[in-house]
């Protein structure tokens, strides 16, 4: 049971959900639907896309080859190159809705990452292949494949020259 008159189905080898009178609401075409623990929402993965589903069976298209990280009170969809955040009802939101002190902020820009202020005005360029939030003083920031290590006041603190095994 999803919610109310929702349930998760199986056809095949492919995952949905459906109504109580069996009428299709989410498309079987998901490998695998869970719930995700603390939230009301679900977790659907299909062709190595990972997407979300609310409780009204309605899809909020994630990321490719995406992971779901829950915090106190938003969710982290990341893959190597991407990121959303996700309030508890499923609303597609920024880093800036949830952390509200810090002094810049990851957004990209026309496939590459860079930095704004809170008032989304650029200070760093958009020249990374991915980013990483700020962190107490700091960020991470990937160009080339490689990471490195950035200051809130975009000085490279670690030029990017380490190989990371995982995000």
């Amino acid at each position: 049971l999803v919610k109310d008159n929702l349930f998760i189905a199986t056809k095949g080898a492919k995952s949905g959900i459906i109504n109580s009178n069996g009428n299709e609401v989410v498309p079987f075409k998901y490998s695998t639907i869970q719930k995700i623990t603390g939230t009301d929402l679900l977790e659907a993965t299909a062709n190595n896309n990972t997407d979300i589903i609310n409780t009204n069976g309605q899809v909020i298209e994630g990321i490719e080859k995406g992971v779901i990280e829950k915090s106190d009170n938003y969710l982290r969809m990341y893959s190597d190159n991407d990121v959303k955040y996700f309030d508890f009802n499923g609303n597609e939101k920024t880093y800036q809705d949830f952390v509200t002190n810090n002094k810049i902020y990851a957004k990209k820009e026309n496939g590459k990452w860079g930095f704004t202020d809170a008032n989304g005005n650029k200070v760093i360029d958009f020249v990374y292949d991915m980013v990483t939030e700020q962190n107490g003083n700091y960020a991470g920031v990937k160009k080339d494949g490689k990471w490195g290590v950035i200051d809130a006041d975009g000085k490279v603190i670690v030029n990017p020259i380490y190989t990371l095994s995982w995000n």
